[in-house]
């Protein structure tokens, strides 16, 4: 039930990225609360989950406070995908969606910065459907 909410919130954030590069907050926190609830309700021991969240905080937030290039939304939703998936699967997630999006990056080279939320949904779907 958990990982169809988060499919559908990941959606709309992502589409929503693509189309004005700002994901609303209620979607942001909706993913944030789904994670949070798929941690509790796993048998993922909590410090793993909670770590997660944690671990993506850190690697995303610190730049985000920096003005690096990584927006808010990238870091709540980040957050979110830390709880659902749990510490250190976040961090393959995490890799992944990096990679998509460099890829992206390098072959159009049109903007400076793309969105990050779409290559997260892809790659947590893709690393969802490899476990």
């Amino acid at each position: 039930m958990f990982a169809v909410l988060m499919l559908i919130l990941m959606i709309l954030g992502g589409a929503w990225d693509l189309c004005t590069r700002h994901v609303p907050n209620w979607i942001s926190l909706s993913v944030i609360l789904v994670g949070f609830a798929n941690g509790i309700c796993s048998d993922l021991p909590w410090p793993l989950w909670i770590g997660g969240g944690v671990a993506v905080f850190l690697l995303l937030g610190i730049p985000a406070m920096l003005g690096k290039g990584v927006g808010g939304a990238d870091v709540k939703i980040g957050v979110g995908l830390g709880f659902f998936f749990g510490f250190p699967d976040v961090l393959g997630v995490l890799c992944l969606s990096f990679l998509l999006g460099l890829f992206v990056w390098v072959l159009r080279r049109r903007e400076p910065t793309i969105p990050l939320v779409p290559y997260m949904l892809f790659a947590g779907v893709v690393y969802a459907c490899s476990m």
